[in-house]
């Protein structure tokens, strides 16, 4: 970006100042550290690098604009919000080159079949029709605008912390008008600023638009719930943002020079400090889930995501904790959600499918995330009582998941079912096993003390699990000498 940066200011000190601005930003944690935003940091790469590729463009460099025209292709189908970059080609081109206006135009000819050719594909991929339209009412969604509009303005900014996810806005129920005046607020300020002074500076007026264009698309103008409102979609608006701080920062203004170099190591010592405590934050995501679930509580899949993060460090009280409170926010029916499946022995829902804060979930398939999350914890807690049942629903309707079944197994043995262990095994996994069946068969054979048997697949496992299950490696190893100790005495 630093190349992008020297092409639109045309001066070293004001390209590194927004270089420095871009690679501190806080938000950059977030987006790196959830793969759902590694994305739109690809078509920021892809973008930018159209846009250089573009701005180097002569007599001899003529294959520079089919590579731009590759990479502007490639940022489009990454991220269908990069497509905004082709309405700012003219306007590069008008300042780093010498071409005319009818020149420039002519060169986005090309630009403009590529969006062309996605919107075609995208067509044919997701129909229009198959979107589900949130059908909220005129003053709600007047009100949605303003306040994504003051969350895209508190995270473009960077200064506060812990606000860098959709679930910061709160549920839009109850109604939030303060956040939504705040929103049109900064957006009557945004269009001053354009009027005041970018009018007059071409290089202002660049890093305007291409901060507008990007975020346009963003706004929940026409809401679906697939368009959830997130942090990973202020990386592309970025580098027009840190290009209006360093023009007045580094470029000649009224500016005194200690002022403006106080207002810089001010914002890196700040933008610095956020990043860091944002970086310490995200190599543990129980603390961002848990900001997740507190701030929106009808979150559900945040719930579900958490409870997982609970399972994986063995904390199955707190993660069972979290199942109950997505049945209580369901609220499936007067009994509990125990009780309703092992009377029904069908997975509980509403519809087929529910749309949860802007995400489109199969109810089945989601009601069983969460059951085969809830029987885990149980067969961690030792509880097979309740584990058993809820596992068997669990395997409604999704009768192949290894891992389902694996857990049912392992609760059939530690309660000496033998034979229904026996039968999910070896008769419905049959030959899907993979390195897990053959331990659990190990395990189950030790305990019918059948020891040639155990030995033999426990050996077959160890041939099978990966040297990085260094867990299950260990276990695998200890059961099979505990076996061949009873082989040695026989």
């Amino acid at each position: 970006w630093l190349g992008v940066f020297r092409k639109q200011f045309r001066q070293e000190s004001t390209a590194l100042v927004a270089g420095v601005l871009f690679a501190l930003h806080p938000v950059q944690v977030g987006v790196s550290g959830f793969i759902g935003g590694r994305t739109d940091t690809l078509a920021l790469v892809f973008s930018g690098s159209a846009l250089l590729t573009l701005s180097v463009r002569d007599k001899t460099l003529k294959a520079s604009s089919l590579i731009s025209l590759l990479c502007f292709a490639v940022a489009v189908f990454t991220k269908e919000q990069s497509g905004f970059a082709v309405l700012l080609i003219p306007l590069l081109l008008s300042f780093t080159s010498s071409l005319t206006k009818k020149q420039c135009l002519f060169i986005t000819i090309p630009y403009w079949g590529v969006l062309v050719f996605y919107l075609l594909v995208a067509k044919t991929v997701v129909p229009p029709s198959f979107l589900p339209r949130l059908g909220l009412s005129v003053p709600l969604h007047t009100e949605i605008i303003g306040r994504t509009l003051w969350y895209y303005a508190k995270t473009i900014c960077g200064l506060v912390p812990n606000t860098f996810h959709q679930s910061s806005l709160g549920a839009w129920n109850p109604s939030q008008w303060g956040a939504a005046l705040l929103g049109y607020g900064v957006l009557g300020g945004w269009i001053g600023f354009y009027v005041r002074a970018c009018r007059k500076e071409e290089r202002l007026r660049w890093c305007w638009w291409w901060v507008s264009l990007a975020l346009l698309p963003c706004l929940n103008i026409v809401p679906t719930p697939s368009q959830f409102i997130a942090p990973y979609r202020v990386p592309l608006a970025l580098p027009g943002m840190v290009g209006i701080v360093a023009f007045y920062l580094a470029e000649r203004n009224p500016l005194s020079v200690p002022v403006k170099r106080g207002v810089l190591l001010g914002c890196i010592l700040l933008y610095g400090g956020i990043t860091w405590h944002e970086a310490l934050l995200w190599r543990n995501e129980i603390p961002v889930l848990q900001t997740m679930t507190q701030v929106d509580t009808d979150f559900l899949p945040a719930h579900l995501w958490l409870g997982n993060a609970y399972q994986l460090r063995e904390q199955h009280t707190a993660a069972l904790q979290e199942f109950t409170t997505i049945w209580k926010r369901l609220e499936m029916s007067s009994l509990s959600p125990l009780q309703k499946r092992n009377t029904s022995k069908q997975p509980p829902m509403r519809s087929k499918v529910w749309n949860l804060c802007g995400w489109s979930y199969s109810a089945p398939r989601f009601t069983r995330w969460v059951l085969q999350g809830e029987g885990r914890s149980l067969v961690g807690l030792t509880d097979y009582t309740h584990a058993i049942p809820t596992l068997e629903v669990a395997l409604i309707g999704d009768e192949n998941n290894l891992e389902t079944l694996h857990l049912l197994a392992y609760a059939y043995i530690e309660s000496r079912e033998y034979s229904k262990a026996t039968t999910v095994l070896v008769e419905q996994i049959g030959n899907r096993a993979n390195a897990m069946t053959f331990h659990l068969r190990g395990y189950l054979y030790a305990k019918q003390e059948r020891w040639q048997a155990a030995q033999g697949a426990l050996q077959r496992a160890t041939t099978l699990l990966p040297p990085l299950d260094t867990k299950t490696l260990e276990n695998n190893r200890l059961l099979l000498l505990y076996v061949q100790q009873h082989l040695q005495r026989k």
